[in-house]
């Protein structure tokens, strides 16, 4: 069943059922790949700067009191940035979208949905606070859910911000099982 406002058809939702993405859904995790390495590529070359200003602009560096001078602070700041936080951060969000597109997989979880209200959006969660996916919906695509009812949503695992791809009312369940959110890890 597609549920309407949310941008994926019948076909999408068949092949996410068989742990594969449509083209049209692989093109739209290529665009948030994309964007997200832009994201990193603006933070790595604006981070350092905002925050060698925060610390200069409080006292922190450039001072006579102080033992550190601004080009070790810059120094510091730069290779810590380079050499421990972008590598970490970049090549796990990496690995995880050139995994996708390549092997054209998409993962699925079944468990009871929250919809939370967050400004403009709300956030669907899925399954556990920790360990559950999470999206940001527009009102009119949450309006189509019931909040605390089974689904089972598709989608590419991207660390925070998963790329979501399509959602349908779950199976019934037994009662027992209903509130356990299931994996299904046939895809990687």
């Amino acid at each position: 069943m597609v549920i309407d406002g949310f941008g994926f058809n019948q076909h999408d939702l068949d092949a996410n059922r068989d742990g594969r993405l449509t083209d049209r859904q692989v093109e739209r995790v290529r665009r948030e790949y994309e964007r997200r390495r832009r994201l990193a590529l603006w933070l790595l070359l604006l981070g350092p700067p905002l925050v060698i200003s925060i610390v200069v602009a409080g006292g922190g560096a450039g001072g006579a009191d102080n033992a550190i001078s601004l080009p070790v602070l810059i120094g510091i700041v730069y290779t810590v940035t380079l050499l421990l936080i972008v590598p970490v951060v970049v090549i796990g969000f990496i690995a995880t979208y050139v995994r996708a597109i390549r092997d054209r997989a998409v993962r699925s979880t079944t468990a009871k949905i929250r919809l939370v209200p967050r400004g403009d959006d709300v956030h669907l969660q899925v399954g556990s606070i920790t360990n559950g996916p999470r999206f940001a919906l527009d009102q009119d695509q949450a309006a189509g859910l019931t909040d605390g009812e089974r689904y089972t949503v598709y989608f590419t695992p991207g660390g925070q911000r998963s790329v979501f791809h399509s959602i349908e009312p779950a199976p019934e369940a037994s009662e027992s099982a209903a509130d356990a959110p299931v994996d299904d890890e046939s895809a990687p």
